[in-house]
């Protein structure tokens, strides 16, 4: 007779502290089977790029210094075929993840597998969004609750994990998935701890959060490791709440505290209007706009600083990411479904639950490229640094760099709108 067991299926939960998946499973008293899936499917997806799969792998081999995890490079259900062949898996424990279509999809799969295999499948609540909310105006007091209750200890001396040696399992990740690349920020939940850790120490975010060159440095970071799940945000809930009366700066941390709460309403949004996925506006793509967007050739220094920094390192502050959405859609009067595609596999904190809701917003926003490059990189160190083409440009000049005639710096692909707001 084949060993009953409990599988904990990681999805974008990846970390050990304030885990309700395993904190659940200790109490199935069943031994464990720690689980990740890389899926082709999802691979495959437009939204999808291997600088995601890397931060993965990364967050994985760090779980493993903690407690084995079982991974393989197959689709889930065949995955689950292949451990029930040794073994029966009984309960079942994960995080509800507002997806795609596509993970919708698999999810609706594995639904069908443990009914087929008399398995119990339960599911928890991940970060605040609640899963079929019935009453909208409960769901601030709902999140505020379950952000101030303890965090979920679990005590992995007392699990039982099983071994795995003989599970046929797929391994045939790409070496640039496997290697590390420094361009990009790395995963696990011991670097997302000690970030946490180091975070409340001093600087203005309410004014440097908007602002791209310090941005970069100074805001929390914290969004690949709570998109990834190396980070609950009750975590950083509970750590930004002990530091309100200690410090004289109640303001910022405040305000910080105010957008992971942010964070979850987009999030609750998406779970419950996931067409956001597949919102078309029916404009016509205009391929070498497009194409110029993307490589970071406008001639707007700030938007292809933007455009090239997120690509070589998967990250952009929030003003930029607003600033890059907002000229595609309004200045280049293009389609904004495919900027949504593109950006997904650039950014190193992709989430569904925040990318298409907040994409959806800064859409419909208008800002001045001109404007915000000379409010927000005042010295131009950020544009310097991205467009090597205007590295020795004169600061007066930097901003309108077509009054400059530069031979090697495109003149802009298109003339600003004519009533521009004042962002």
């Amino acid at each position: 007779m084949k060993q009953e067991i409990c599988v904990v299926w990681l999805k974008r939960d990846l970390r050990t502290k304030d885990h309700a998946s395993f904190y659940q499973a200790k109490k199935s008293k069943l031994p464990i089977l720690v689980l990740y899936c890389f899926e082709p499917t999802v691979s495959h997806g437009a939204d999808w790029d291997e600088r995601h799969w890397r931060f993965i792998y990364q967050s994985i081999q760090d779980l493993n210094t903690k407690i084995p995890v079982t991974w393989s490079h197959s689709e889930v259900v065949n995955t689950f075929d292949e451990i029930q062949k040794h073994f029966t898996i009984k309960i079942m424990h994960s995080h509800q993840e507002s997806g795609t279509e596509a993970t919708y999809q698999r999810d609706k799969e594995v639904a069908k597998w443990c009914k087929r295999n008399n398995t119990t499948w339960k599911q928890h609540q991940t970060n605040g969004v609640i899963r079929n909310l019935r009453v909208k105006k409960d769901w601030e007091r709902l999140w505020a609750s379950m952000m101030k209750r303890d965090l979920l200890t679990t005590n992995f001396s007392e699990l039982s994990f099983i071994d795995t040696k003989n599970l046929n399992l797929t391994h045939d990740l790409s070496e640039s998935i496997t290697t590390n690349n420094d361009s990009f920020m790395h995963g696990g939940e011991d670097l997302a701890l000690k970030k946490l850790h180091s975070f409340f120490n001093g600087f203005d975010f309410a004014k440097e959060i908007y602002t791209p060159a310090q941005g970069h440095y100074t805001t929390s970071e914290f969004s690949p490791y709570v998109s990834w799940g190396n980070l609950s945000l009750r975590q950083i809930y509970h750590e930004a709440v002990k530091i309100v009366p200690k410090t004289e700066d109640k303001k910022n941390i405040l305000q910080f505290i105010n957008r992971l709460k942010w964070h979850c309403t987009f999030t609750q949004q998406f779970e419950e209007d996931t067409d956001l996925e597949f919102c078309r506006d029916g404009r016509k793509l205009d391929k070498d706009l497009f194409r110029a967007w993307k490589a970071g050739l406008t001639g707007y220094p700030m938007v292809d600083a933007c455009m090239r920094c997120v690509k070589e390192t998967g990250h952009l502050s929030y003003r930029s990411r607003s600033l890059v959405v907002s000229f595609l859609s309004h200045h280049l009067n293009q389609p904004w479904e495919e900027g949504a595609k593109y950006l997904a596999r650039h950014f190193i904190d992709y989430d569904p639950g925040i990318h298409y809701p907040q994409f959806n917003l800064q859409a419909k926003a208008i800002h001045n490229p001109i404007k915000q490059s000379a409010d927000k990189d005042k010295e131009a160190l950020f544009i310097r640094k991205w467009v090597p083409e205007l590295k020795d440009a004169p600061l007066k000049a930097i901003h309108r760099p077509w009054e400059l005639n530069l031979p090697d710096y495109p003149f802009p692909v298109v003339k600003l709108w004519k009533d521009l707001s004042n962002n």
